[in-house]
């Protein structure tokens, strides 16, 4: 709970300097994979993630956004071996509490439009009370992380109709901590395989907003 209200904390900071507030969402395609390259959930799942971004410090080539949201990380596996119908195809998803920021790069620009790039961290903190795997596959041996980060890269367009922004990005997404992981014995609690995660929009996400500056 905490690590929640910091969340909101750091996102009203950074919300003091705005000079736009938009809307974002759209659909993502999400898998696992670890240091053993295990095929354990690494075929991409499609997912979904919304929330509030806000963009200050904006200067001719350069500006810095923050998001704040909900997103799910998850996997998909198929596995043709099993005959029985619920382990042919698992899959299994967690939702985050999502803040992330980029330093963006306006590389084409004009008085209303600007094409930029985008690069920076991301903290994701668990909102579900039950982290361990639903999957009948999985369940009861896999657990997801309270708290994790990871590296944000973007690219997208935005323009502006008088005091409206509307725009679309493509984004990717790498845990850089462990989202998931194994236990080896559950009465030690002793961690086996550590599972990262990799999630790109699909194709893009959808901005709308308003300009206060």
């Amino acid at each position: 709970m905490k690590q929640t209200f910091l969340f909101f904390f750091l996102f009203i900071y950074f919300s003091g300097n705005a000079q736009s507030i938009n809307l974002y969402g759209g659909l993502n395609s999400s898998s696992f994979n670890n240091s053993k390259k295990l095929p354990f959930l690494d075929k991409g799942l499609r997912t979904w993630s919304s929330g509030l971004e806000v963009d200050y410090l904006n200067k001719e080539r350069w500006s810095i956004s923050s998001k704040l949201g909900l997103m799910t990380f998850g996997g998909r596996d198929e596995r043709d071996e099993f005959t029985v119908d619920e382990y042919k195809e698992a899959t299994d998803s967690h939702s985050y509490l999502f803040l992330g920021s980029t330093i963006r790069y306006h590389f084409l620009k004009n008085d209303n439009t600007k094409v930029f790039v985008g690069v920076g961290p991301y903290i994701s903190q668990s909102i579900e009370k039950d982290r361990t795997f639903s999957s009948s596959f999985y369940v009861d041996n896999y657990y997801y992380n309270s708290f994790f980060w990871g590296g944000l890269g973007e690219l997208g367009i935005l323009t502006s109709i008088g005091n409206f922004n509307f725009g679309m990005s493509g984004n990717i997404l790498s845990s850089f901590s462990p989202v998931a992981y194994s236990l080896i014995d559950p009465s030690s609690e002793e961690r086996g395989i550590e599972l990262s995660n990799l999630s790109m929009s699909l194709p893009i996400s959808l901005v709308v907003g308003y300009k206060l500056k």
